[in-house]
């Protein structure tokens, strides 16, 4: 009687747990885990800059930005990393920091000859990898990708602060 009390209880509780692999949050995480570690890789053997440095460098490259607010800001990523990363790239001479008028603590960030010359050197490399990644895809099928990810990052906003 015992045994047959436990086995119900046992396939409750498994009635209620989750798939994990159709909750979106687990799964998003678990791909960005993976393509994070990917160029973590790419970017050791290839350049010698972290992940963190290539993405402040790519938005300097790619975005009319010019200030660690404006990188956090646009990537989303820590202050702190950004902060961290903008420092070893300046001590790597791939950017230049000067002071931004009165404000010491507003910084204006530039990307040297030198950063220019990394950026050139992988740009090519990562985007054979984005190539990789989405050649699966038709290209109906990734403008709906690109949609649906707008609109995550739209619902994502509005779980600000709900905590």
């Amino acid at each position: 009687m015992e045994d047959s009390n436990m086995m119900k209880k046992t396939s409750t509780n498994m009635q209620k747990e989750v798939d994990l692999n159709r909750t979106l949050t687990f799964r998003l995480a678990r791909l960005q885990s993976r393509l994070n570690a990917q160029a973590q890789d790419i970017l050791a053997k290839n350049a010698l800059i972290s992940l963190s440095e290539w993405r402040c460098l790519i938005t300097l490259v790619s975005l009319p930005i010019d200030t660690q607010q404006a990188i956090s800001h646009y990537t989303n990523l820590d202050k702190g990393q950004i902060s961290r990363g903008i420092k070893k790239l300046a001590n790597s001479g791939f950017v230049s920091i000067t002071n931004a008028g009165h404000d010491n603590r507003s910084k204006i960030v530039t990307v040297t000859d030198k950063g220019m010359a990394v950026y050139h050197q992988i740009a090519p490399i990562m985007q054979k990898r984005q190539a990789i990644i989405t050649d699966e895809f038709s290209t109906n099928e990734l403008e709906q990708l690109h949609h649906f990810l707008d609109l995550l990052e739209k619902n994502a906003v509005k779980l600000e602060g709900l905590a």
